[in-house]
C-alpha cells in the first residue's frame, strides 16, 4: 500500500466521530501496511521493473523450516520407525500443510536459499554429489 494510504488510515484510527471498532479496524490496517514484507523490499528496484508485491511472494513458502533438532549433526529426536508411524497417522509435514487450504500459515524462505552458489551446494550435499556447477565453474562440496 501507498504511504498515502497508511497515513489516511492512521489519521481515521484518531478520528472520534467514528465507532470504537471502526477506528481499530483502520489502525489495523495501517499497523499490517507498516509491517507488511513489502517495506523490506528496496524501493530502488522499481525503476528496473521489479514489482515489490512480487519479490515478497517469491519469498513464500508453505514449507514448514526445517526443525532445529534436525539440523547439521544433531540427531532427530524420534528414531526412523516412530517417525514413519507418525508420519502413516498423521501424514508427512507436506501433507499436513497442503492440508489447510487458504487457511495454511505461510512461511519466509531462507535467504540462503535464493542465493544461487549456496542452493546449488546445498542441492549437490542432498543428492550426495561431489561436485557442483554454478555459472560454468565446477565446484567441490566439501
Amino acid at each position: 500500500m501507498s504511504k498515502k494510504g497508511m497515513q489516511y488510515d492512521y489519521k481515521e484510527a484518531y478520528n472520534k466521530n467514528l465507532k470504537p471498532s471502526a477506528r481499530l479496524h483502520y489502525l489495523e490496517n495501517a499497523r499490517h501496511d507498516k509491517d507488511s514484507a513489502a517495506k523490506f523490499v528496496d524501493p530502488t528496484m522499481a525503476s528496473v521493473g521489479i514489482n515489490a508485491q512480487e519479490v515478497a511472494q517469491s519469498q513464500m513458502t508453505f514449507q514448514p523450516p526445517m526443525p532445529s533438532n534436525q539440523m547439521g549433526v544433531a540427531r532427530p529426536v524420534f528414531n526412523p520407525q516412530t517417525q514413519g508411524m507418525a508420519q502413516t497417522i498423521y501424514g508427512t509435514p507436506e501433507q499436513r500443510q497442503m492440508s489447510m487450504g487458504q487457511q495454511a500459515p505461510v512461511f519466509m524462505k531462507s535467504p540462503l536459499e535464493g542465493n544461487a552458489f549456496i542452493g546449488a551446494k546445498m542441492a549437490a550435499e542432498k543428492a550426495g554429489e561431489s561436485t557442483f556447477e554454478v555459472d560454468g565453474k565446477t565446484f567441490n562440496v566439501k
